[in-house]
């Protein structure tokens, strides 16, 4: 898992942000399983925003047999480096982007609203659009 502190001021784009590396995270996650052929039988790649500790939070959790967590760990530890090293297919990204857009265009009521008083009406789809692509 990797964190990085919020400032005091959370705002919607870093919160759709860290969303969509989740999002990412979790389908790297799960290419483990069905691509590289480990035994994992849980999977939970997450981006979301810790309202407790006051930080944003991108993760992997898995639940596999013992004789291949190491290999799984140092696995995991790739794909958290190829993403910072913008390693990752633009296929993958935009299959993950579009996702992402589609889940907000469908429930506009899901806009990000992290202790606003108002929902963020369809800006979440707005501001995607303006996430650089490579």
């Amino acid at each position: 898992m990797f964190i990085k502190d919020a400032k005091a001021n959370v705002n919607w784009r870093k919160q759709i942000k860290t969303e969509l590396l989740g999002a990412l995270v979790w389908e790297l996650a799960w290419a483990l399983r069905f691509e590289k052929g480990y035994s994992i039988y849980h999977i939970e790649g997450y981006g979301k925003y810790n309202k407790e500790m006051s930080r944003y939070e991108v993760g992997i959790k898995v639940d596999s047999e013992p004789e291949e967590w190491k290999k799984l760990q140092k696995e995991c530890r790739q794909i958290f480096s190829d993403i910072r090293k913008d390693k990752v297919k633009e296929e993958l990204f935009d299959r993950v982007y579009k996702r992402l857009c589609a889940k907000y265009d469908a429930n506009k009521s899901e806009s990000p609203n992290i202790g606003y008083q108002k929902p963020l009406i369809n800006t979440a789809t707005i501001y995607l659009g303006r996430i650089p692509k490579k």
